[in-house]
């Protein structure tokens, strides 16, 4: 029979019984759920001390590859602005060349037109100096509507001196 006296008489044997009971309770209870659980917990503690050693190791990794980046990057657009100066000098001095040749075509060309002109424009002149009276003649009449007759014997002695030079 139990009793429920609140004088709690408890019986030495009764005492020995719930102590057992607690006593395998909390053993049966350590090795099943208080130890899984602590080395869960402790394996945690050491993955997140391991994993921030890791991540602050690769955050040095990273700094130093962003300044390696930087420094290459650096060097890479001088690289680049140099070559590119460098082509800009070699396109001027092409264009330049092209330029002058062009030039010297041109002149060329030119002073063949300007031979060719001036010899044209001697056999004109020696072609119509015999013809300079007459023409002269002509439009002094129809200017003062009077016959005039001009000789070109001064002119011929222009033709002469301009052969004789």
């Amino acid at each position: 029979m139990i009793d429920l006296n609140p004088d709690l008489n408890l019986f030495p044997a009764q005492l020995g019984i719930e102590l057992g009971i607690f006593f395998a309770s909390y053993a049966v209870l350590n090795k099943v759920l208080y130890k899984p659980y602590l080395e869960l917990v402790h394996a945690r503690n050491a993955k997140s001390t391991e994993l921030k050693a890791q991540s602050a190791t690769q955050k040095e990794q990273a700094i130093k590859f962003q300044t390696d980046y930087e420094e290459f990057m650096k060097t890479q657009r001088k690289e680049v602005a140099q070559w590119l100066d460098e082509e800009k000098k070699k396109v001027a001095e092409e264009e330049r060349k092209t330029i002058e040749a062009a030039r010297a075509q041109v002149a060329e060309s030119m002073a063949k037109t300007k031979k060719a002109t001036d010899e044209q424009i001697d056999i004109a002149r020696k072609e119509l100096l015999p013809l300079v009276g007459e023409y002269s003649s002509k439009i002094v009449a129809k200017l003062t509507g009077k016959k005039v007759s001009i000789s070109s014997a001064g002119t011929s002695t222009k033709k002469e001196m301009e052969e004789r030079l």
